[in-house]
C-alpha cells in the first residue's frame, strides 16, 4: 500500500464524513445556485479521495454517483450559465475512475442551445488534447461530443419532419 493511503477498511470511515459534510452544508442550503456548487464540491472532493482510498467495495463510487445525479439533475435547468457545461465536460474528461455514470444520457438530453454550448466547449477541450497528445482523455471527449452530436442530431430530424 502506497504511504498517505487507506485500505479498503477504511473507505467507509471516509464516505461518512463526506456524506456528513455535504448534508450539513446542503441543509443550510438556500437557494440551487448553492446546492449545485455544493453537489460539485462533493464530486471533486470525492474524485480527490479516489487517489487515497482502496475502492475495492465501490462506496466512494457509489457517494460519487449520488452525486452525480443530484449535481446532473439541478444543472439540467441551469446549464445554459456561462462556463457550468463547460466545467462538467472537463472534469468528465479528467476525471480518470470511471465514476461518471450519468453523463452521456445526460448529454442526450440537452437542449438545441445546451448542446450548441456543450459542443463548442467539447471543441476546445478537443482541440487541446490533441496539441498535447493526451489519447485517454481525447477518447473521453469524442466519446462525449458522440452523445451531444446525437441530441443535436434529434434537433435536425425534428425540423426536418415540421417541413
Amino acid at each position: 500500500m502506497r504511504v498517505g493511503t487507506t485500505d479498503y477498511r477504511g473507505t467507509g470511515l471516509v464516505v461518512t464524513l463526506l456524506e456528513t459534510t455535504g448534508e450539513r452544508l446542503l441543509c443550510s442550503a438556500q437557494t440551487d445556485e448553492e446546492r449545485l456548487a455544493i453537489e460539485r464540491a462533493m464530486l471533486a472532493a470525492s474524485k480527490g479521495a479516489m487517489k487515497r482510498i482502496d475502492d475495492s467495495l465501490d462506496e466512494l463510487g457509489q457517494h460519487f454517483r449520488d452525486h452525480e445525479h443530484a449535481y446532473l439533475e439541478l444543472l439540467r435547468g441551469v446549464a445554459e450559465r456561462p462556463g457550468l457545461l463547460g466545467d462538467l465536460l472537463e472534469l468528465s474528461v479528467w476525471e480518470g475512475y470511471g465514476l461518471f455514470h450519468e453523463i452521456e444520457p445526460f448529454l442526450r438530453t440537452l437542449t438545441e442551445p445546451q448542446a450548441d454550448l456543450a459542443l463548442r466547449a467539447l471543441a476546445n477541450i478537443i482541440a487541446e488534447l490533441r496539441a498535447s497528445d493526451l489519447d485517454y482523455q481525447l477518447g473521453t471527449a469524442l466519446r462525449l461530443r458522440r452523445g451531444v452530436v446525437a441530441a443535436a442530431a434529434a434537433f435536425s430530424d425534428a425540423v426536418e419532419v415540421e417541413q
